[in-house]
């Protein structure tokens, strides 16, 4: 947790208004089915062509999920992509109850 001036300079964005560039976030997750263990299910077809997708794709290993948030000025608006992104893995995950773990 922050003492109050790193909250304050959390709250406000300063490292980030202070700063002239864009951030984007990438994340890798590892597939699991209902039991917890590694699933063997191909990547969710849902999600369109992987090699075409440039926010959610599969990494090194078909059961490792990547998600790749777009540039944005702002990191909250970035968190707000990665939220959107995670939904919608989870969302092509759901029909056979896999999920993915950060």
């Amino acid at each position: 947790m922050f003492d109050k001036i790193g909250q304050i300079i959390f709250n406000n964005e300063i490292v980030a208004n202070a700063s002239d560039f864009n951030m984007g976030i990438e994340v890798e997750t590892i597939r699991i089915d209902s039991a917890g263990r590694l699933t063997k299910e191909p990547y969710p077809k849902a999600l369109g062509n992987q090699r075409k997708n440039h926010f959610i794709k599969t990494d090194v290993y078909q059961i490792q999920s990547e998600i790749i948030t777009p540039t944005a000025r702002k990191s909250l608006d970035a968190m707000h992509y990665l939220m959107a992104l995670n939904d919608t893995l989870r969302n092509a995950l759901e029909p056979k109850k896999l999920f993915s773990i950060f």
